[in-house]
């Protein structure tokens, strides 16, 4: 098989001002795409959501490359602009040589039918059901659905992708969703679409497992530490005459541990939920009595799947027995499916203040605002037989996400209201990152899902009463560990050092995603509290303004958060998350904020100066504690090359919000950006100035610099591979792969260069020797080449050199260890010794294959010697075993 690897592309742009920002999103893309270089006559893209912000005015553009219509996995890509009409910041991940897709094409070899026939018997499905057509004609090659045939709970959609798989093959596939009948895997599949084969499967539901990560038997003990809740919990309620009511332990009460229920009456907001929490066709009045509405669905998964409790006409969910003890003889559903709705419904009604609306993608069966349906309310299960665990699941915007809440021993996560919205916040977080038209954009090492999930959860549970340094643990009331328990993340979130002491270091030996997610949480609350320290805290939630001079800190803190997330690419790292952070707190409130939040990260490891590093790795980064300055600055302040006359979306100032000046030096407007103007500056030095004025963060003062400009008359560099070497079957030729993905191409200059290969890639080249051309070309037209040398040889060409050909792959091996005998000899034993010469294994062969597989799991790792023996010759390989 030809590999093709994937150039996988990231640009930040900042502050780049576009006034004429009034064309419709496809033009907007082009343009950003053309921008650097994408030949947008043969890139394709189709928008999958975009919306404008409620709370900053931002408008976000979601878009995915596609070829004919068919997407390309992992190419998600947005553009967010100011209501100023600047673009804040541009993320693309597309595949600039799309040339190895095409040449594959569109057309597969199994039908849709045939494919989900293929899965279910590799699964292991048994289909009970017919299945019928459901969506879409089985004429269409890209996308339609078919019934549940008793195999899942969904309709099951059947699409074409395209896919990058670890080997760094492209291939076609059938993506097939199933969502199994009891809710534990909802599995994105994908089929070979020649063969019908498996070649990937993946779970959206990643439980939560509300054990503990952290081992401290005699703290996690919940049988030794149970609570024992007085007995006064135990309630009956004569039969109440109330309307619209519910008995809960509602916000900010964390569980039971917190007070007894209390009823809340006509709870539901009339701007998130204008026709209450019972309404199902968009018309004044409730259509149902039960526990599910437009928001909502809440029902059993224990013993009475499916039943849900009755509130009659008057909507009356009081008056319910309770215990903080499950038992099978008593389980208390009607209080815990009540408490179920009432937090879900919260959820939505909050949280749709601080911009999770319809337009952004929330969960509502029907969408009030466009009038549409959505068909995307939450379908909850309570009391399910799964353990200590709860979960949630979420699907693009339209599908139907669940969340599912189960029991451990004797707690019913159901009254635990932390772990309720924690579930809630990962459908959240799964709409907003990468916009809602997209699904799974959290796979990365550094991910801060967990993190974020927690946060929703004690945003929602935070009270006036609370102070920063208190101990705030997740999870203590489902693992009965006591009021005063640790809860099951590895420290409690406060801002206290000697109680919480997580810096960014500490995600380099968290599990992943959960200990990562809770280094993130506890950044973030830390946060939370710098901006209630200054502008207080308002116990109502719901009370968003966008004005810094009405706004509280808690309301302010989740504001920016939620905003942060729509500014993200997918699989971002806590640098992207804490800048996309200040970005949004820029956009809602202004600069003023800017020390606040950097401070606060500063304190925990992720200041000015700190290091990402790969956001793939938790490993890699490096933490910084500088603050915030607070005199006029200039930083990185790179010399000014240009082709053009005026250079612009220049930066380096800081704090942000102040005034660039000097000859030919034109401020941007924006606190931000500088540009130049070079028919006035001409060729030379002209002096930078950076002036800020008094505010909350910094003192009025400035700062200069020598800003050195020049003509750009070089050409950029580009070093090709090594000759490379390459081995066919007799009688075939070589397909040749994109090799500028093994180069490396800079420039003085510009940022993106245009680079070309010639022959193409993709090209077949015949046995022999090949020259390869490799050019890079900058913004001003200047160019560079370098030239390699490749050869193709057919296996068992008697020319070949046995010592030099032989080679072992791949370096370092962990079960096995290949070799590669393009030669044609046969091979007749294998010896392996240790660095002192003893002899480890030895292994007799008679083989001449090409590629021969040698079991080394049991070897220790370290460094190993091979012979290869063969007649007439014995070579010497060295092996590092992993």
């Amino acid at each position: 098989m030809v590999k093709i690897l994937y150039i996988w592309i990231v640009f930040f742009i900042c502050f780049y001002p576009q006034p004429g920002w009034s064309q419709d999103s496809n033009t907007i893309v082009q343009t950003v795409l053309s921008e650097i270089n994408f030949n947008t006559s043969v890139t394709h893209w189709r928008i999958t959501s975009e919306h404008i912000s409620s709370t900053s005015g931002i408008h976000h553009i979601y878009y995915q490359q596609v070829i004919e219509g068919i997407p390309i996995k992992a190419t998600s890509s947005s553009i967010h602009i100011s209501p100023k009409g600047e673009i804040l910041s541009s993320y693309i991940s597309f595949v600039r040589d799309i040339s190895a897709f095409i040449r594959m094409g569109t057309s597969p070899s199994i039908s849709p039918r045939i494919a989900l026939e293929f899965m279910v018997e590799q699964m292991g499905y048994k289909i009970t059901e017919p299945v019928v057509l459901s969506r879409g004609s089985e004429n269409n090659k890209t996308e339609i659905w078919f019934s549940r045939g008793g195999i899942s709970q969904r309709e099951i959609p059947v699409k074409l992708v395209y896919i990058i798989n670890e080997e760094n093959d492209y291939l076609l596939v059938w993506e097939i969703s199933i969502l199994e009948l009891d809710y534990l895997h909802w599995w994105d599949i994908q089929l070979d679409v020649v063969t019908g084969r498996i070649i990937n499967r993946k779970d959206r539901i990643q439980s939560c497992s509300f054990a503990p990560e952290y081992s401290n038997e005699m703290e996690y003990d919940y049988h030794a530490n149970l609570y024992d809740m007085p007995s006064k919990y135990t309630v009956n309620r004569p039969v109440s005459i109330c309307e619209n009511c519910y008995e809960v332990f509602p916000s900010p009460m964390a569980n039971p541990f917190d007070g007894e229920r209390i009823v809340e009456i006509d709870p539901a907001d009339p701007t998130a939920s204008p026709y209450g929490w019972h309404d199902i066709d968009g018309i004044e009045g409730a259509e149902s009595n039960l526990t599910e509405g437009n928001n909502v669905s809440v029902s059993e998964r224990g013993d009475n799947i499916g039943y849900q409790p009755d509130g009659g006409q008057l909507l009356d969910f009081t008056g319910y027995p309770f215990d903080p003890v499950y038992t099978l003889e008593n389980q208390y559903e009607d209080a815990s499916l009540t408490n179920v709705f009432y937090w879900n419904n919260l959820a939505h009604d909050v949280f749709y203040h601080y911009g999770f609306d319809e337009f952004s993608g929330n969960f509502q069966r029907i969408n009030y605002v466009t009038g549409s349906g959505s068909h995307d309310d939450m379908d909850a299960r309570v009391q399910a037989r799964i353990g200590c665990t709860a979960f949630a699941a979420t699907g693009s915007n339209g599908v139907r996400p669940i969340m599912v809440i189960g029991l451990c021993d004797d707690r019913d996560g159901a009254y635990d209201n932390i772990v309720i919205v924690h579930e809630y916040g990962h459908g959240i977080i799964d709409r907003l990152l990468g916009g809602s038209g997209n699904n799974g954009c959290l796979g990365n090492d550094e991910q801060m899902t967990e993190g974020w999930a927690d946060y929703f959860g004690l945003f929602l549970t935070l009270s006036a009463s609370d102070v920063s340094t208190d101990s705030k643990p997740i999870g203590n009331f489902f693992f009965g560990q006591g009021p005063d328990g640790g809860g099951i993340r590895k420290y409690p979130y406060s801002t206290d050092f000697s109680v919480n002491p997580m810096t960014y270091d500490a995600i380099k030996n968290a599990s992943i995603p959960h200990g990562v997610g809770s280094v993130w949480a506890t950044m973030i609350w830390e946060m939370t509290w710098a901006l209630i320290d200054v502008y207080g805290f308002d116990e109502n939630i719901y009370n968003f303004t966008g004005d810094i001079n009405q706004e509280a800190g808690n309301i302010m803190a989740m504001a920016i958060i939620m905003e942060g997330m729509k500014l993200m690419y997918c699989d971002p790292g806590f640098i992207d998350a804490r800048d996309a952070i200040i970005t949004a707190s820029r956009e809602i409130y202004g600069f003023d904020n800017d020390c606040i939040i950097y401070n606060a990260f500063a304190r925990r490891g992720l200041g000015l100066y700190a290091d990402q590093g790969l956001s793939g790795s938790n490993e890699d980064g490096t933490e910084d504690y500088t603050e915030y300055p607070v005199v006029a600055q200039l930083t990185n302040i790179s010399p000014v090359c240009f082709q053009d006359e005026l250079v612009t979306g220049l930066t380096g100032g800081i704090p942000l919000g102040g005034v660039y000046s000097g000859f030919g030096i034109i401020d941007d407007g924006n606190g931000t950006s500088f540009s130049v103007d070079t028919s006035i500056t001409g060729v030379g030095e002209v002096e930078l100035t950076y002036e800020i004025q008094d505010s909350f963060c910094a003192s009025a003062s400035s700062t200069s610099t020598e800003l050195s400009i020049f003509l750009d008359e070089t050409g950029p560099i580009i070093e090709c591979p090594e000759d490379i070497v390459e081995f066919v079957n007799i009688n075939e030729g070589y397909v040749i792969p994109n090799f500028l993905i093994r180069s490396i191409a800079y420039d003085n200059c510009s940022d993106e260069l245009t680079l070309a290969q010639n022959p193409v890639a993709f090209t077949e080249l015949p046995v022999g020797e090949h020259s390869i051309t490799l050019k890079a070309t900058d913004d001003a037209g200047n160019s560079s080449e370098c030239v390699f040398l490749f050869k193709i040889l057919e296996t068992g060409d008697p020319s070949l050199d046995f010592t030099t050909a032989v080679h072992l792959y791949p370096v370092p091996s962990n079960e096995e260890v290949i070799i590669f005998n393009p030669t044609g000899r046969r091979l007749l034993l294998v010896e392996i010794r240790d660095i002192n010469g003893r002899l480890i294994k030895a292994i007799k062969l008679d083989t001449i294959d090409i590629h021969v597989p040698i079991p080394i799991i049991e070897l220790s790792a370290g460094n190993y010697f091979l012979t290869i023996q063969t007649k007439g010759d014995i070579i010497l390989k060295r092996l590092i075993k992993r």
